[in-house]
């Protein structure tokens, strides 16, 4: 390039800058009221100004040296940039600011005055934004910081960094703890909080993670329905704000949405769906929106039932279930925990020994089991051979064939023994027509690592919830959550949880599974069955797998699966082997 070249070329920059420093000018000289966002462009156009400054230097000293004639340029433009900085700095003064509130005009005070004489409005104080660590919490607490403190202009950096300490708990404020409260540090530390939680992958992940971890509504209740929309639109909108393409994500929100629902609400909706068109979310939160108001119409659940619930617990950790009882039944004769039907030493005794014993306890000739009536008034079966008022195990005249005929003759209301625990079982020998075994099943359960861990089930179709007993829980491995539930039984006996856990129970003869809350207790129910049985008296198909085939042996229950999902894990149809064996 020519030196001509080279000096127009300088020439042309150096005009350009010129109009740049014209226009900031043009800014400056139309501003009449500073106001906080009015000060925030004056204080970055000023910074704008000094570059324009270094770059003009350069290319002025560059000419001067091709033609000297150009010195009188740099006078002009000197003359110009202190006068405007001087204008900048002027308005940017806090005297400027008084000034200029105090000179306003005659109108503006009159409008000023008669408002504040008609609209005494007292508004409530605001409320500095808090942090605690929790990356959900950073772009709420980032936004409404920084609009209030961080570009406040009449505030200095000592004052922004005491506020800022101020607003962060827990971990968030020993990201900065260590940092001395100066001019200089108050940047520092609000770039270390930027780098510390500015994390836009781990925000995301939390909030999908929170909508797949929704929790298992397992009673229709209308404010677990407006808890499960309300937490869903919380996490949609955050994803929204982060640029995620939720726009797209129907099918698999409303899968994960719908699957959370309980029985009823979810059968529900599938009944509102018609013909073949895949439902979208806002059609999904419409429809719970919809349940809500019907149950809270109808008071099922979001009326007078609930009220008590959620008074002084937080609604969301607030759960009442409820289960049959376990019949536990202790033994008159020897006091151990079976029937005295089959109490061994009972049965061991002479049949007039035993008719000595019972009379010797006050207990009911009859039934054997009642102390509060005698056998002339007793409702249950009379004796299997001669159709009196006495149990068939104290007739006399089946003394010399007792040992073959000891367990026949079992009252059936021997069902309705008294006694409370968590889920109804009923103990009897497995060779008489009264006979009732509980459903048990051997099954696997994933724990924290996807080991499958063998455990024994009790199936219940009339308890509301699922349980899972504190021993087993700590075998796999998983961290329960704080919930506070109230469990209440036959009579209305009651009891509390405060521990709940998700698991997964999978079959040991199929594909099946499914994931269940299970509430955690110390222990779920007492051995089932009550004393262990030879199954030599039993004949089974030979191709039929049992669910449990030490069902004939009494050992812990790990596990109740309640009315949830009892009924998927029934096969299809059932078998009976015959009139005197269970219906498998």
């Amino acid at each position: 390039m020519t030196d001509e070249n080279a000096h127009l070329a300088l020439k042309k920059r150096r005009t350009t800058l010129k109009s740049s420093c014209t226009r900031i000018r043009t800014y400056v000289d139309s501003v009449r009221d500073v106001f906080a966002s009015v000060a925030a462009q004056l204080q970055e156009r000023r910074l704008k100004l000094d570059q324009y400054w270094s770059e003009y230097n350069q290319i002025q000293l560059n000419l001067e040296l091709i033609d000297e004639s150009e010195t009188n340029d740099r006078a002009t433009f000197e003359d110009a940039f202190y006068g405007l900085c001087a204008k900048i700095r002027e308005l940017l003064s806090p005297s400027s600011f008084t000034s200029r509130n105090a000179t306003a005009s005659p109108s503006t005070s009159s409008v000023r005055e008669l408002s504040d004489n008609t609209m005494h409005v007292r508004l409530p104080k605001l409320n500095l934004p808090t942090f605690s660590g929790s990356y959900d919490e950073w772009f709420p607490f980032h936004d409404n910081f920084n609009s209030v403190i961080h570009t406040n202009v009449s505030l200095n950096n000592v004052q922004k960094f005491q506020y800022l300490k101020a607003s962060l708990t827990g971990d968030a404020g020993n990201v900065i703890n260590a940092l001395e409260m100066t001019d200089g540090n108050y940047a520092v530390a609000w770039t270390l909080l930027c780098e510390r939680y500015d994390n836009k992958r781990v925000i995301v992940e939390n909030h999908v993670k929170a909508l797949v971890d929704t929790p298992h509504i397992i009673k229709e209740n209308a404010k677990e329905l407006r808890k499960l929309a309300d937490d869903a639109s919380k996490h949609l909108h955050a994803l929204q704000a982060m640029k995620c393409p939720t726009a797209h994500w129907d099918d698999l929100l409303v899968y994960i949405l719908k699957s959370k629902l309980d029985k009823v609400t979810l059968r529900e909706w599938q009944a509102s769906l018609t013909g073949t068109e895949r439902p979208t979310l806002k059609q999904f939160l419409d429809f719970v929106a919809h349940q809500c108001q019907t149950l809270e119409a109808t008071d099922r659940s979001g009326g007078n039932n609930t009220k008590n619930i959620g008074a002084k617990h937080p609604p969301s950790d607030k759960r009442q279930s409820s289960c049959a009882a376990t019949v536990k039944i202790n033994c008159y004769y020897c006091k151990g925990n079976h029937s005295i039907y089959n109490c061994k030493d009972f049965l061991a005794l002479s049949v007039s020994r035993r008719i000595s014993e019972i009379r010797s306890r006050k207990v009911c000739l009859n039934c054997l089991r009642a102390t509060s009536h005698t056998s002339a008034k007793c409702t249950s079966e009379q004796c299997k051979v001669c159709h009196q008022k006495h149990n068939t195990l104290l007739h006399l005249e089946s003394a010399l064939v007792e040992t073959a005929d000891k367990n026949a003759s079992k009252s059936e209301d021997s069902k309705s023994v008294s006694a409370s625990s968590t889920v109804a079982t009923y103990s009897s020998d497995p060779i008489t027509n009264d006979n009732i075994l509980l459903s048990t099943a051997l099954i696997y359960v994933p724990d924290s690592e996807g080991t499958l861990m063998p455990c024994r089930a009790l199936l219940d179709c009339g308890s509301q919830a699922n349980f899972i007993s504190s021993k087993f829980l700590s075998m796999l491995k998983i961290n329960p959550r704080r919930v506070n539930m109230s469990i209440s039984g036959v009579g209305g006996t009651a009891t509390t949880s405060t521990r709940a856990a998700r698991i997964r129970v999978q079959s040991r003869l199929s594909s099946y599974n499914a994931d269940i809350e299970c509430i955690v207790t110390d222990s779920v129910t007492d051995k089932l069955p009550a004393c262990s049985f030879s199954r030599g008296s039993f004949e089974f198909p030979r191709n039929i797998k049992l669910a449990d085939p030490r069902f004939h042996e009494s050992s812990d229950i790990d596990i109740v699966i309640g009315t949830e999902i009892f009924w998927d894990t029934l096969s299809v149809g059932r078998i009976k082997a015959s009139s005197r064996h269970p219906a498998l």
